[in-house]
């Protein structure tokens, strides 16, 4: 059973095995910030789905977050993550939003162990 590990910085804390780092600074890391999160979250799954996608931005809308990986913003990015998805297949995902709490994650796992991928 996969799931969403929560990243933290305790003395002696270690990543657990199967996990990959899918927190901001990564490719798999969500580019949006919002003070309501579901938005931020919500945002990023459209963001993945790919295609023509606007988005309003601005002071209490969304916001680029600043830290994103710059690719995140291509607009590739979508096909590659798409393309991408099969190496995320299975592992659990670690990311440094609180559990219980809407997380990008939460996306990534979902699609990515979706039994229809094909790859």
């Amino acid at each position: 059973m996969v799931e969403r590990i929560q990243l933290r910085r305790t003395k002696g804390w270690r990543m657990p095995g199967n996990t990959v780092r899918v927190c901001r600074p990564t490719l798999w890391g969500n580019p949006f910030i919002h003070e309501d999160h579901s938005q931020a979250v919500s945002a990023f799954r459209c963001l993945l789905q790919g295609g023509t996608q606007t988005f309003s931005m601005g002071p209490g809308q969304l916001q680029f977050a600043p830290g994103a990986h710059p690719n995140t913003l291509l607009w590739a990015w979508s096909d590659w993550a798409r393309s991408n998805m099969h190496t995320l297949r299975g592992k659990n995902l670690a990311c440094w939003c609180r559990l219980g709490e809407p997380c990008h994650a939460d996306v990534l796992l979902q699609v990515a162990n979706t039994p229809t991928l094909d790859k």
